[in-house]
Order: C-alpha cells, then structure tokens, then sequence
C-alpha cells in the first residue's frame, strides 16, 4: 500500500496524515504504572477527561506487562492536557498515545512467472529435508483469513481446547468458540474478511503455508504448517488501517493460544514501549517474531530509508523482514535499514485472496508483506526439523543460511541484514547427526493449588534433538509433548521419568521431586446487594489474601485495587473478587449488585410475581432442580452464566401460569466444576442464584 507519513502538532494533538486519516486513536492511551502503585492519582482526572475506563492492556501474565493499562477517555479534544498530568504524576512511568498502523503491501497490476519466489529460496530443495508439520502453528495477525479457501483451509489451526459454536469458553482462555482464532477488532470468533478489500491477510497466510501438494492453486515454503488466523482490523474500519492496540491484542491472543511463530505484517513509524514490552515477553515464552521492515520512499535517496524505521519490525527480538526482487536487488518499494534482519522476495508473489463473493481465489501483490510471511513459513520448516529449537538458536540459523546481497547493492549495504534466505542452506544446517541425551530440570519446589508445574528437557545441541519424548511419573500422568506440565494432588515426594530417541539412539533418565503445595487464599466477595438506580453500594468483601482484584473495575468505581470499593453500576451487574496469596496463589468469589430502575409501588409489587426456592443439587445423577412459587402469567427465562456473566446455556424459555413451577436440568459433562449463576428473567424483573457444580 502506499506509505504515510506521520505528522503530530504541539502538545500530543491528533492529526491526519496525507490521506486524511488519524495517526493517533482519539480516546486511549497506554499508561504504566510504577511497581506497586494504584490508581489513585488518577480519581481528580476521572470526571474532567470524561475516563470511562482504565483496563490491563493484556491477558498475557508477566511482570513486564503487569503495570501497563489502556486508559479511554471522552474529552479528545483535551488529549494533550491529559497527556501532560499524566506524565508529571510520580506513580506514572510512561504515557503513549496509541497510533495506527498500516499494512505493507503495493497491489500488483503485472504478471510474473508464477511461483519465482520458491525457486529463489530453494524451496524445492528445502522440502527435501523438511514439509513442515501439523503442530507448528504459525499466527497471521492482520485483517483476516478466509479460513474456507481452497488452498488454506487443511492448514487452518484449530483450538485444540474448544469445541466449536457450543456457547462456551471450552479452554477457558477468555474467549468463547475461539475454535479457529478470532477477530480482534469486532471481538467476535469470526476471523474471516468481510470484503475483497480484506484481501490483505488471506495473502499473507498463503505466503506463510498455503496447503502444498494437493493439486490446487499453489504452493508455499511452510507447505503443511498450520495458521492462526488473528484478525485485528474492524469490519467497519479501514481494511489496512487499525489501532496499534488492536494489533498489540492480536499478538497476546497469539501468545495466550501458545502459537510458535507470530507474523506480523503490518507496521507504523512510532515507537511504543508497550510494544516492545509484549515482544520481549514472547520472545521469553519462545515465540518467533516476524515483521515487516516496511514499504519505503524507495531509492532516490538511500539515507532516507537507512533512517525510516517501523515498529514492531525495529522492536528487539522480532525479525525485520526486508524485500528484494528476482535479481536479489532491493525492492524499490521497500525499506532498508539498519534493523533489518534478513530478506526475501517481495515483488509479484502469487497467493491465496477471496473473490467478490468470498470464494477461493488468486492474486499477485507486492511488498514486505509478502517477504514477511516467506519468511515465516522457512521458521515453520526448522521448527517442524527440529522441534527444539529456541527462538534465538532459530534466529542465528536463519540468518546463518542467507545469501549476503550487499555487493549487489552497494546504496543499500548494511541494510540488507544478512541478506536474502536460503531455505536449503538452512535446513541443511539443522539435520540431526548425534542421540539425544534424557536430561531435564524439575526443581524441588512450592506449587498453588490446580497449578501445574513445567518439567523442562535440556538439549545437547542442535544436532541431538528428539523425535519423540516419553515422559511418566510416579502418580500416574503421562506426555509426548517436549515440555509437559504436571499436576500434583498433595505435598510430597515424586518421581519423574524421561526417555527420549531419535533415529541415531535413545537414552532415559529419572528424578525425585519434593512438592510442597500451598493453599489457595481464602476469598469472599459479600452479600448480593440491591440499590435503586444512580446510587452506590459498598462491595463487602474479606479473606486473608495478600492483595484483591475486583472485575468489572475501572468502568465502574474509582478504585478495583482495594477490599470494600464502592460502586454505582447503571444496570445489575455481577462483581468478581480475585485474591492473591503470599505464595502467589489466586482465589475469586462473586456478588451480585441488583439495580432497581424505578422506586415506584408498582416495582415494588412486582417483585412478587415469583418466588423462587433455593436450588437442589443431584450430586450422583449430576441434576439441579430448579423450583418457583408463580402469581402471573408470564414469559420466563432461565440461563446458567459464569461467575464472570458469560452466558453458557438455556435451561428453560416459555409461558409460565400461576401455582408450582419445577425444573430439571443435567449438569452439562464438559462443565468444570465451581460456582455459576443461574439467572431468571421474566419481563422487567431478574432473579439469580449461585449454584455449586461438583463432580
């Protein structure tokens, strides 16, 4: 696409770039806090800036990410104001306005010999030594995959923790019927394009790992590498334009989902160090980062491109991805500088695009969008070579496998990175010659309740890695995955055993765990309450942790961080009080604030249309029965909800008479047990009721 440019007037303003549109997102802010510190400061700021929110930026737990919140606000015209007491606010340590950021790609209008770009990666000769494999899943956060096309369909991943369009978050990641990704941006399970224009991401995932040898359209390098399709831009928002908020929310969802690769196409001329934050946390969970060095004012003036760097390819640990042409030249249209990592082909790359009607087509586009996921899909390759691998190791051998370009761009020299990919070279540097050793590390330690605990295999080196791993332990559980994770009933001393092979031999090892468990906090959020509409209730809560978390927070009372906040919800709304222990250990309880919305005597009878009975629990059968006392003829609703107010399933909707009302409803089999809500609605008046589901 065509490159912006960013222009920002005094004081933090937004402002339109050439094309008119906002390089800042009006109303949010990222904002961290120092170690430690609450948001008190902020209660003065709250009713002038019009604050509406102050939410975690990410679900990602780590404590680079723990203090960094996304504040929104209502007063815009006021952001440069805003920005300016926030910085000089001693808890503060930064404040970032959140801009834009635009995908690389120049559309195409010329024919090229289909495919080029394989060859000049020596894909052929790659495949080889490597087709990829089913469990090294590549995300592709961008506008959208169309998931049924014909060439990515048998590659699209699926959540192995869901199952699919049953109403219910399955893995329990946040996220409901997540089953083949999501949409970021309209906060929906639907990560398909809306549009042709939404062609964008469907490109990218074919460069990345179009299905390859199935005798239909085309092939790709990462050939049966699977794709998470993580869609960050809006079906009502610009198909290549979306916050970079948006986008940095793409990439936690791929983080929480454990995807091996993150591919990210997409970029803007502003640093954020909340950007960076999140890659360095990837980057320690293992995950390879892959971004797009960015579509440049081309060669007139190397200097410039030497200084235009994007973000997140200029970020530390993400790979930036520049583009080059048949010839190994630098590719006009893209930039060069001196974050570059690597190259590839960027010009007329054949890929996978929806059709007008959203149906399986094909088209040629150009940019580093392109080179990017070419990219990706050799990473695909060497992991599915060698499942071992860490981020960093692949990251050398990647750039240890590159033709150095330099000499055939002397303007461009030292911006190339190590040059163009070769993807024989480099899996040929990855091929095992020696057994692998059993040895792991499993450390003697304290673990929470429910909390499992990471047995870790320590490799040899690159050339003694496993095909398969055997793991068992002394209380019965089994894995064959590298680094598996154990549960444990009761303190006490275990034992962990390892046996792992290849094709050159096997070797076994075991080790003696002590594991002390500690208890979870004590939690409880107080009566339920009801209050009239426009006043407050103070939540009452109490335990023994050492800090509380109320959810819904910052929306709703000034302050989530404290035991007895108050609140002055505009509708019923459930509260979840989470406390942490000393240990670290977490705990949640939940209440319920009902809001009346009119004091009238005519409410205040109708709350006598139903009398509902305490629920009674089938624990051999696995039944509730659910029993009322009717005066009215009515329309009634049953539904069972988290703690968290997801709805999960309807138990009953129909007409209801006067007199006995009974009930029964099964315990659904895949439900975890816990605490769930059991909602009754009946025109203008709502009943629930906790429920205990234990198995």
């Amino acid at each position: 696409m065509q490159r912006f440019f960013w222009l920002v007037i005094i004081g933090f303003m937004c402002c339109a770039n050439l094309l008119g549109q906002q390089p800042y997102v009006p109303g949010r802010l990222y904002l961290k806090f120092q170690p430690g510190e609450t948001i008190d400061a902020l209660d003065d700021l709250v009713t002038r800036y019009e604050v509406s929110r102050i939410s975690p930026a990410f679900i990602t737990q780590h404590p680079l990410l723990d203090d960094i919140y996304e504040l929104t606000f209502g007063e815009i015209t006021l952001t440069g104001e805003l920005v300016e007491k926030l910085v000089h606010l001693p808890e503060v340590v930064y404040v970032e306005q959140i801009p834009f950021v635009y995908s690389h790609f120049v559309p195409d209008d010329y024919d090229s010999t289909a495919l080029y770009h394989l060859n000049i990666v020596r894909a052929p000769e790659a495949w080889d030594l490597s087709q990829g494999a089913d469990h090294v899943v590549i995300a592709i956060v961008d506008n959208g995959v169309l998931t049924t096309h014909e060439d990515l369909a048998d590659n699209i991943w699926e959540n192995p923790g869901e199952i699919p369009n049953d109403g219910i978050d399955n893995d329990r990641n946040g996220f409901v019927d997540d089953w083949q990704g999501w949409d970021i941006g309209d906060n929906d399970n639907d990560p398909n394009p809306i549009h042709r224009t939404f062609r964008h991401g469907s490109h990218v995932a074919g460069c990345a790992s179009a299905t390859t040898h199935n005798a239909k359209g085309i092939a790709s390098l990462g050939f049966t590498c699977q794709l998470m399709p993580v869609k960050a831009a809006s079906d009502i928002g610009g198909s290549d334009s979306y916050p970079f908020s948006t986008a940095l929310r793409a990439v936690d969802y791929a983080i929480i989902n454990h995807a091996d690769i993150i591919n990210m196409s997409f970029g803007g001329t502003e640093y954020l160090a909340t950007g960076e934050a999140l890659m360095r946390v990837a980057h320690e969970l293992d995950i390879l980062l892959v971004a797009a060095a960015g579509n440049g004012p081309g060669d007139t003036n190397p200097a410039t491109n030497d200084t235009t760097y994007e973000y997140p390819a200029s970020f530390a640990h993400v790979i930036s991805v520049a583009g080059t042409d048949a010839n190994d030249l630098k590719a006009s249209i893209c930039t060069h500088n001196r974050h570059v990592d690597v190259c590839a082909p960027a010009l007329s790359i054949r890929s996978t695009v929806p059709s007008v009607t959203l149906k399986s087509s094909y088209s040629l586009l150009s940019g580093s969008s392109q080179a990017t996921p070419i990219v990706s899909g050799l990473l695909g390759l060497m992991l599915a070579a060698n499942p071992c691998l860490t981020s960093s190791e692949a990251e050398t051998l990647l750039k240890a496998g590159c033709v150095n370009i330099d000499a055939l761009n002397p303007a461009a020299a030292g911006g190339l990175g190590a040059g163009r990919i070769d993807a024989a070279a480099t899996l040929a540097l990855l091929q095992q010659t020696a057994a692998p050793h059993a040895n792991f590390l499993m450390a003697d330690t304290v673990a929470c309740d429910s909390v499992g605990l990471p047995a870790i295999y320590l490799r040899d080196s690159l050339t003694a890695c496993p095909d398969t791993w055997s793991w068992t332990t002394s209380h019965g559980q089994q894995s064959n995955l590298p680094d598996p994770i154990f549960y444990f009933g009761a303190s006490g001393s275990y034992t962990i055993s390892l046996v792992v092979e290849n094709a050159f031999g096997r070797d076994s090892s075991s080790q003696q765990l002590q594991v002390t468990l500690a208890p979870s906090p004590l939690v409880n959020a107080g009566l339920d309450q009801t209050i009239n509409v426009g006043d407050s209730a103070t939540l009452g809560g109490s335990g023994n942790a050492l800090n509380y978390t109320w959810s819904p927070g910052n929306d709703l009372f000034p302050n989530p961080f404290i035991l007895n906040p108050k609140t002055s919800p505009d509708s019923t709304t459930w509260y979840v009080l989470t406390g942490k222990s000393v240990e670290g250990c977490t705990h949640s309880d939940s209440v319920l604030v009902k809001v009346l919305n009119t004091i009238s005597i005519e409410h205040a009878l109708a709350s006598s249309l139903v009398a509902v009975a305490p629920i009674r629990y089938d624990q051999q059968r696995q039944v509730w029965h659910l029993h009322a006392t009717v005066h009215k003829v009515g329309e009634m609703d049953i539904s069972l909800y988290s703690v968290e107010g997801k709805r999960i399933q309807s138990i009953f909707s129909g007409e209801i008479f006067p007199g006995q009302f009974n009930v029964s409803s099964d315990a659904p089999a895949t439900l975890p047990f816990g605490i769930y809500i059991v909602v009754w609605e009946m025109g203008r008046e709502r009943w629930a009721q906790k429920m205990a589901i234990y198995r």
